[in-house]
């Protein structure tokens, strides 16, 4: 999409536009502006004020809603404030051009539109690097295994899976069921069969049993078996039922995943998922086996050296 708005020279005053795809119902076209500056607008061929009154508000993008009278048509814009971000533009681009490709009802693509631009609005008024780095991506895959084991292989109910789904909230486990926690890790690479827990009360058994799982990630981006994020992400979204779906955005928004072309590489392999019991003789640093005052503890645990605790499923959960 980058490459349409390079061949559209500023004009003279206003806006110079070219159709996006000219087989499309819902009409999308890229934008250029006298001073420079980058667009892209949803066309549409009647007004809607009730949907368009408050429009929201979104770091570095001015969004306007026009009337042009020589058309007699109207326009949803989204204009590009700062020209160095216009490759994460142009994804964000790419996601609303998507989310109605195959809409034909004008109020109904209006609707998505607005809502993927709420999604983004979340994503770019965060904080911090906008861009997952590569352990959160592995993280993220790694989380997104479980969901799927869960749903899929141990027939788990899908909405207490993805409620209790609290890694991207930033919980001490990454799945907090109401009988059981997990705690997930991925592992892979130079650094061997070893996994990092964070904290002093990722692994303290309090009120019901912990197991760790420990997702053994290959990176491979030469055979069908690698698969990136997005490919992940849309794998997962594929076995939730709709009335899940929702919950489900919800917690990858919190993870700070947006799709993007980015998010296409690297692509993983899934080796082999390992599980273990936190049992009570389990090597795990917590909090009653410190001395006083000592906190914000970290520490690695060897794979190979807890095969005293290694279990071949995540039991089902005792009933309360």
């Amino acid at each position: 999409m980058k490459g349409h708005w390079d061949q559209l020279h500023p004009p003279a005053a206003g806006y110079t536009w070219k159709l996006r795809r000219s087989d499309s119902p819902i009409r999308t076209l890229f934008g250029r502006h006298a001073d420079g500056h980058v667009a892209f607008m949803l066309e549409m061929e009647r007004d809607y004020p009730d949907l368009l009154r408050r429009l929201p508000e979104i770091q570095g993008l001015t969004l306007d809603h026009q009337m042009f009278s020589e058309s007699r048509s109207y326009g949803l814009l989204v204009a590009l404030r700062e020209a160095n971000d216009e490759e994460l533009f142009a994804s964000l681009c790419d996601d609303l051009a998507d989310c109605i490709e195959d809409l034909t009802d004008e109020r109904q693509a209006v609707l998505s539109f607005l809502g993927r631009l709420e999604r983004w609005q979340r994503f770019l008024a965060r904080d911090g690097r906008r861009l997952l780095s590569t352990d959160s991506i592995r993280g993220l895959v790694a989380e997104l295994e479980i969901v799927r084991y869960l749903v899929a292989d141990r027939k788990r109910s899908a909405t207490e899976v993805v409620k209790g789904w609290e890694g991207p909230l930033r919980a001490p486990q990454d799945f907090r069921l109401p009988n059981q926690m997990i705690e997930v890790k991925s592992w892979g690479g130079a650094e061997g069969a070893k996994v990092r827990i964070s904290s002093e009360v990722q692994l303290q058994v309090v009120d019901r049993p912990i197991y760790l799982a420990a997702v053994h990630l290959v990176e491979d981006n030469e055979s069908p078996r690698g698969q990136s994020l997005n490919d992940i992400v849309k794998a997962t979204r594929s076995i939730l039922p709709s009335e899940v779906i929702n919950l489900f955005e919800n917690r990858l928004d919190a993870a700070r995943y947006i799709e993007l072309p980015y998010y296409d590489a690297p692509r993983f392999r899934i080796d082999a998922t390992d599980f273990f019991e936190v049992a009570e003789d389990f090597p795990a640093l917590v909090p009653d086996r410190l001395p006083p005052a000592t906190t914000d503890v970290q520490y690695t645990l060897d794979l190979a050296q807890l095969s005293a605790f290694r279990i071949s499923e995540i039991p089902e959960p005792a009933d309360e």
